[in-house]
C-alpha cells in the first residue's frame, strides 16, 4: 500500500503538533531529574517524555524513509520517461526527415510530369504544323505538275 502526499501530510502535521507538547514536558521532567535525581518519579517521568519524544522522531524517521523512497520511485519513473521520451524524440526527428525527403521527391515528380506536359505540347505543336506544311506541299505540287487546262466556254 502506497501512502499519499495527503496522508504523509496529516502525519507529519500531527507529529509536529504533539511535538511541542511532548517537548514542553520533556523540559520540565528534565529538570526535575536533574535536580533530585534521587527520586525515581522524576526519573521515571523524565524516562517516559524521553521515550515519547524518541518515538515522536521514529515515527518522523519513518515518514522521512517512505518520502524518500516514493521520491526515489518518481525519480526511476520520470528516467525511465525521459528514455522512452528521447527514443519518440529521435524516431520523430527520423520521420519528419523522411516525410521532407517524400514532399521534396513529390514535388519533384509533379515538376517532371509539369515538363513532360510541356514537352508533349511542343512536339504536339510541331507535328501539326509539319502535318499542315505537308498537306500544303502536297497540294502545290499537285497544282504545280497537273497540266494547264483551258476551258472552252
Amino acid at each position: 500500500m502506497t501512502t499519499t502526499p495527503e496522508q504523509y501530510s496529516t502525519k507529519i502535521q500531527t507529529y509536529t503538533e504533539q511535538f511541542p507538547l511532548v517537548l514542553s514536558d520533556f523540559k520540565t521532567a528534565y529538570i526535575n531529574h536533574n535536580k533530585n535525581p534521587e527520586y525515581e518519579a522524576y526519573t521515571d517521568t523524565y524516562n517516559t517524555y524521553k521515550e515519547s519524544i524518541n518515538t515522536i522522531n521514529g515515527q518522523l524517521f519513518s515518514v522521512t524513509n517512505g518520502i524518500q523512497k516514493n521520491i526515489d520511485d518518481l525519480n526511476k519513473s520520470l528516467h525511465t520517461l525521459d528514455e522512452k521520451l528521447s527514443t519518440e524524440k529521435s524516431t520523430n526527428t527520423s520521420l519528419t526527415q523522411k516525410l521532407a525527403q517524400i514532399r521534396a521527391s513529390d514535388n519533384g515528380s509533379d515538376e517532371m510530369i509539369n515538363n513532360s506536359k510541356d514537352l508533349y505540347k511542343s512536339q504536339y505543336i510541331i507535328n501539326v504544323t509539319i502535318f499542315i506544311g505537308i498537306l500544303v506541299m502536297c497540294i502545290m505540287m499537285y497544282r504545280i505538275f497537273t497540266p494547264f487546262r483551258i476551258e472552252n466556254a
